[in-house]
């Protein structure tokens, strides 16, 4: 999926909660960050970047443009699954996304 495509279907589905590569086809990720959170609609959509890029500068531009979480790759869906758990928490998430997720375990 492209960098337009995702941000044109965050718009259309509205989901709870982005998982966001940086090494898009069209724009880097960072990029998508950047105009989701400047965008008043989808600003408090929380993201999580996930990325093969290991970087001090790559992390931290990407939290400083509005990602909530940076994980790299390789990772095991444990500890993205407590990732999102622990961000869901933070931001009093009243919804169950969890059937989902732990199916995939």
């Amino acid at each position: 999926m492209s960098g337009g495509e995702a941000i044109s279907l965050v718009h259309e589905i509205k989901p709870d909660l982005l998982l966001l590569d940086i090494g898009l086809p069209d724009m880097s990720g960072l990029e998508v960050c950047r105009i989701l959170k400047q965008d008043k609609k989808t600003a408090s959509l929380p993201i999580i970047m996930l990325t093969a890029f290991r970087e001090l500068e790559n992390k931290v531009e990407g939290l400083e443009l509005g990602a909530d979480d940076y994980l790299t790759k390789p990772f095991e869906l444990k500890e993205l699954t407590a990732r999102i758990r622990s961000l869901f928490r933070r931001l009093d998430y009243g919804g169950e996304p969890w059937e989902i997720i732990e199916k995939g375990m």
